[in-house]
């Protein structure tokens, strides 16, 4: 929805009380250019008791977040402002000499004050006409939402860890028709993080938060990574309200030109996603080939899981299925407490190591079996947020998971 210049046309009651209704409304941008939803705010108002008409700007004094939605909403944009600003902070304002060569005065209003919802400018306050004290810089400047605001289509939503791999906690990517994108994380809420969790296919989310602040980088996309999959901030906020399920239920706001991507949006996710069992406990283990002992609780050694099923109550341990190297060090802090993992294997190199893995002889004498493969963990969530698939099919154990954290 394309305007050029937002011009309001204002009904004044009396000098504090409005009798108002819009004509036709539009920003002026910084090209001095008419048809975007962004830019200073112009208002040209009338006196009905003196007949005393004038246009100018909007002062910053008291304006807010309640005065910027209704001057959206009045000049055509019905899903409100996505943010408001002044001359002096906005790359949008008009510039002052382009503004003063127009005629136009100064500040038509200040003080401007409306209450919550306001639908017309008779429920709001303000300094008579032309009374104020600002200058150039206090002008307001709006961005509204248009049209491309509500067409967004969210294809897939994934998380990114440092080397580009999905996980189950990373920077937050979403995969749209216009392509890859990221989210702002100040405005997200606990609902939002869950249905941002559930869309990339978790049951709930655990923490969220700004991708800078994790406790660990390798949580977070890295800039390489955002540069080879062209992702910019795409959202400020996915606007889902209380109680929503699912992405269809919300509003999404365009980033605006101004949004830095070190402002994007870190979620850590779990579930039983795929199956109904979660994840009990994790550790280390080796075995002891003289005396048949299992030893666990190391900081290497053969990575052994306890599974459980919340629904019959039926618990199983046994081994993991080697995964991916980007998500060993996740793993190796999950099962040892270690910050990391200085290297993995499979468990049959390490068999002539000495007593530093669960022997050949133990797995055969207990039937262990691999029991869980694909294994990803939140970096320091609790276990129960690990995601894994059974093993169902033929995995060999002497290729399980052995891994050296530190």
């Amino acid at each position: 929805m394309n305007r050029s210049i937002i011009l309001l046309l204002v009904v004044l009651g009396t000098a504090e009380a409005f009798d108002a209704f819009v004509n036709v409304a539009f920003l002026v941008n910084s090209n001095g250019t008419a048809g975007t939803s962004r830019g200073t705010l112009v208002v040209d108002v009338r006196n009905t008791t003196t007949g005393y008409t004038t246009t100018g700007m909007v002062c910053d004094d008291y304006f807010g977040k309640t005065e910027a939605d209704g001057l959206c909403r009045m000049a055509g944009f019905p899903g409100g402002a996505r943010e408001f600003s002044n001359n002096r902070r906005s790359p949008y304002a008009v510039p002052r000499e382009m503004y003063n060569s127009s005629g136009a005065s100064l500040f038509a209003l200040d003080n401007l004050r409306c209450p919550g919802n306001w639908s017309s400018l008779s429920e709001c306050t303000a300094n008579p006409i032309e009374s104020h004290n600002c200058n150039f810089n206090e002008g307001v400047v709006l961005i509204c939402r248009d049209e491309e605001d509500i067409s967004l289509q969210i294809s897939s939503v994934q998380l990114y860890s440092y080397r580009g791999n999905t996980s189950s906690n990373g920077t937050v990517v979403l995969l749209t028709e216009e392509g890859a994108g990221l989210i702002a994380a100040e405005s997200i809420s606990r609902t939002e993080a869950e249905v941002l969790c559930r869309a990339a296919g978790y049951d709930r989310n655990l923490a969220y938060g700004l991708a800078r602040n994790t406790t660990d980088w390798r949580d977070q996309m890295s800039c390489d990574e955002m540069i080879r999959m062209n992702s910019t901030m795409l959202l400020d906020d996915i606007g889902c309200p209380e109680g929503a399920t699912d992405l269809s239920d919300c509003t999404p706001t365009r980033a605006s030109d101004r949004r830095s991507a070190d402002s994007a949006l870190w979620l850590s996710c779990g579930s039983s996603r795929r199956n109904e069992w979660v994840l009990s406990n994790l550790t280390m283990a080796r075995s002891d080939p003289e005396s048949g002992e299992l030893y666990t609780g190391y900081r290497y050694g053969t990575l052994w899981a306890t599974i459980s099923n919340d629904y019959t109550g039926e618990v199983r341990t046994g081994l993991v299925a080697r995964g991916p190297r980007a998500t060993r060090d996740n793993v190796c802090h999950m099962a040892s407490g270690q910050r990391g993992c200085s290297y993995d294997k499979a468990n049959k190199s390490v068999k002539t190591w000495g007593y530093i893995s669960v022997s050949c002889g133990y797995i055969l004498d207990h039937s262990v079996d691999v029991i869980i493969h694909s294994l990803e963990c939140p970096r320091g969530g609790p276990s129960n947020g690990c995601t894994f698939e059974l093993a169902t099919g033929d995995y060999a154990r002497e290729d399980a998971w052995w891994m050296y954290c530190n």
